[in-house]
């Protein structure tokens, strides 16, 4: 049981006269003659027309706002995807005058092996026309010329000479 005695009354008379309040904090408790108020409200005074007009102002320039950043966004983005396309297009580009220089040197190169397989036949049945129109050409311009020699494979030199003959005998060589 608690009983109070004349100590605890004299405490209890010197213990200050203003009594704390819990979790009021307009009270400083460093200083007790300063005191920390909030601010107090002003009532708004407008119109509920003001208002309205207000709310959507701040609305068409939140809806603005939006616009042109995404505007921005989008213009952003469709300029990253030009640099992509263009890299890619320089890639298929570069790529396809590779393909073209490889197909250009197929091409040679067959072109080259038909010509391997069809010239020797060409030459034994067609060779001696060719041979027999240089020489005609040949006399006709070098008739002041005392000599004329030509170079022929073995294997045709026999064809070539008799009509190197006929060919000299007929321009009065």
């Amino acid at each position: 049981m608690y009983t109070e005695t004349a100590e605890t009354k004299t405490a209890k008379k010197a213990a200050p006269s203003t009594p704390a309040r819990k979790f009021m904090f307009d009270l400083s408790f460093d200083d007790a003659s300063v005191v920390h108020r909030a601010p107090e409200r002003k009532p708004v005074l407008m119109k509920p027309e003001q208002i309205d007009a207000l709310k959507k102002e701040s609305r068409d320039e939140g809806f603005a706002a939006g616009r042109e950043a995404g505007h921005d966004a989008q213009t952003a983005a469709l300029g990253q995807t030009m640099v992509a396309l263009e890299k890619s297009l320089n890639l298929v580009l570069d790529n396809l005058d590779t393909l073209r220089q490889e197909q250009d040197a197929q091409t040679r190169a067959l072109a080259l092996a038909v010509a391997r397989k069809i010239l020797p036949a060409f030459a034994a049945r067609n060779g001696l026309g060719e041979i027999e129109a240089i020489l005609d050409e040949t006399i006709r311009q070098m008739a002041h010329e005392p000599r004329l020699v030509v170079r022929v494979n073995e294997t045709q030199f026999d064809a070539v000479n008799e009509k190197a003959e006929a060919i000299a005998t007929q321009r009065a060589y």
